[in-house]
């Protein structure tokens, strides 16, 4: 699953004065290289972003599998 990849990156995000820690996980989905950024919010998911990786994301990727 997407939200328990050991790889995602959890970074801080401070929006409306509040600390919020958000993922981000770049996974390959039949071929295509996804990033998924979002954030746990007690039981819930908020999805913020879901799109096809830039560049620099699918070398880190990459870079990850190697």
């Amino acid at each position: 699953m997407v939200y328990e990849n050991p790889d995602k990156l959890t970074i801080s995000n401070i929006r409306r004065g509040e600390s919020q820690l958000q993922d981000i996980a770049i996974v390959e989905v039949h071929g295509v290289i996804l990033t998924l950024v979002y954030v746990v919010r007690g039981y819930n998911i908020r999805i913020i972003s879901f799109r096809k990786a830039s560049r620099k994301e699918r070398r880190i990727y990459d870079n990850s599998r190697t």
